[in-house]
């Protein structure tokens, strides 16, 4: 009983540090937001909104939809996260 309480703890104390790490990374280093950017007319009836935070693979994946929507008669808005909720697409 005291051997499987004692590798408990030594687990819990292993894998303390990285938790820490992780949540600590995530509040000093914050992704940023994209900047707000529209694709087509917004008089268009269907309406997609695009919400991301930046980084190099968002970017690439946001190129992609620009590509994939700039014929389509679909009016697309790129929006960063945090302002999501002022948002009315």
């Amino acid at each position: 009983m005291i051997k499987r309480y004692k590798i408990s703890v030594i687990f819990i104390l292993m894998i303390s540090p990285f938790l820490i790490y992780c949540s600590a990374a995530h509040k000093m280093f914050p992704n940023k937001d994209i900047p707000s950017s529209e694709l087509n007319e917004p008089t268009l009836n269907k309406k997609v909104p695009v919400a991301s935070r930046s980084s190099e693979f968002k970017q690439a994946v946001n190129a992609k939809l620009r590509d994939a929507f700039k014929d389509w008669p679909v009016y697309v808005k790129f929006i960063g996260l945090g302002n999501l909720k002022n948002e009315d697409v």
